[in-house]
């Protein structure tokens, strides 16, 4: 049985304490032996560059890239102590704005991208440009394309697979079935994000939301048929399968 944790959208620095999530994980390394992860994009926030703030320097005063990445790579020393399987790490719009920047400066290139900083094949991770997908048995892991109402229809529709994906920070599935093959059924699943509403996303000046927090762990036999289950995190709180509560 292969085990896979898939964390999106944790925007670090603005990220919510992880600390339940790793006690979960250790347990079910225990359970299962080596436990895999999938990072599903915008791992980093990475505001500190975007585009969004290059008129608006005082949403940004005092934020130093350099900074934000000593939080990740603390994260990930972390994580890569507690489990052992197989990592692939996911490349999601937040994190092109690294290369929009690069096509503004080119002469920056190679001095500040997240494989370089976080050390990312020297962990032995597998790294994927936005919008390219990771596979596992027989499901995908992508960031996410869509932010219509119905995004898990539009996803599963369009990739044509079982698929997990995040981007919407919101949880939301879909089945689609052949109508000329009764087994022939796939699932768009959107895992919620990992991140702080309100330290990051100012600029939404207290809207409301349907954005929730929680994670994804999927189940593998050795054909590659799978059993992805989201869990959610409430008031910083979660049930895992094991029917134990872990507080982050």
């Amino acid at each position: 049985m292969k085990v896979i944790l898939s964390l999106y959208d944790m925007h670090v620095p603005y990220n919510i304490p992880l600390s339940g999530i790793e006690a979960y994980a250790k347990d079910l390394s225990a359970d299962f032996g080596k436990i895999g992860r999938v990072y599903g994009g915008d791992n980093m926030g990475f505001d500190e560059i975007s585009h969004w703030n290059k008129r608006k320097l005082r949403q940004i005063e005092g934020r130093r890239l350099r900074h934000s990445y000593d939080i990740m790579n603390r994260i990930l020393d972390r994580q890569d102590k507690i489990c052992k399987g197989e990592i692939h790490y996911l490349y999601g719009n937040h994190e092109d704005w690294i290369e929009q920047l690069l096509d503004e400066l080119p002469q920056l290139e190679g001095l500040f991208e997240p494989e370089k900083y976080l050390k990312l094949k020297e962990r032995g991770y597998k790294v994927y440009p936005p919008n390219y997908y990771a596979r596992v048995g027989k499901l995908m892991f992508i960031h996410g394309m869509f932010h219509n109402l119905h995004h898990a229809k539009k996803t599963v529709e369009r990739i044509g697979r079982s698929v997990v994906y995040g981007h919407t920070h919101t949880h939301q599935a879909f089945t689609v079935n052949s109508p000329i093959d009764s087994q022939d059924i796939h699932r768009g699943v959107c895992v919620p994000c990992l991140f702080d509403f309100k330290k990051y996303a100012r600029y939404l000046k207290s809207k409301p939301t349907n954005w929730s927090h929680g994670f994804g762990v999927t189940f593998f036999n050795d054909k590659g048929y799978f059993q992805h289950c989201n869990i959610d995190i409430v008031r910083g709180r979660f049930i895992g399968l094991n029917g134990k509560e872990y507080k982050n």
